[in-house]
């Protein structure tokens, strides 16, 4: 068993999980995040939306609120760190839900087409053009980093 570590003599106390700007870091042998505090906020902000804009009678103005509300809380702080594929899948399979839940359609052809025409690009190609961009403001900013 190991002394407990202390700082300015209280001891530090372990935990599984913690969350730092929003992003909820992971007790792991190498670097590790959670994003199903993600998973769930974005169904809740979907179910809102939903209830309340599919009286408008236009599912268009459903999806736009999801570009502009669902979206960035699904990308958010996502070009910092490089979530696993799985967990891309994962965040994408959220946006099928949706596309689900507002056109009716449950057959993928069909949600992938309408994703197509209505702009709501893959997270996981996402994901990586945001990374990518971090990368290159992170290397033009800083002197000592790669180019």
């Amino acid at each position: 068993m190991c002394a407990p570590l202390t700082l300015s003599g209280a001891n530090i106390v372990f935990v599984d999980k913690t969350k730092y700007l929003g992003a909820m870091l992971l007790a792991a042998r190498s670097f590790k995040c959670s994003f199903d505090h993600v998973k769930i906020k974005c169904y809740r902000c979907f179910h809102a939306i939903y209830c309340k804009a599919m009286h408008s009678g236009s599912e268009l103005v459903c999806v736009q609120l999801v570009k502009s509300i669902c979206i960035p809380i699904l990308l958010y702080a996502i070009e910092a760190v490089q979530p696993a594929r799985s967990t891309l899948l994962m965040l994408d399979n959220i946006l099928n839900r949706s596309v689900f839940r507002i056109f009716g359609c449950s057959n993928a052809d069909d949600i992938c087409f309408i994703r197509a025409m209505t702009n709501l690009a893959c997270i996981e190609d996402t994901a990586i053009y945001r990374h990518r961009m971090f990368l290159g403001r992170f290397a033009s900013s800083v002197p000592w980093a790669y180019t």
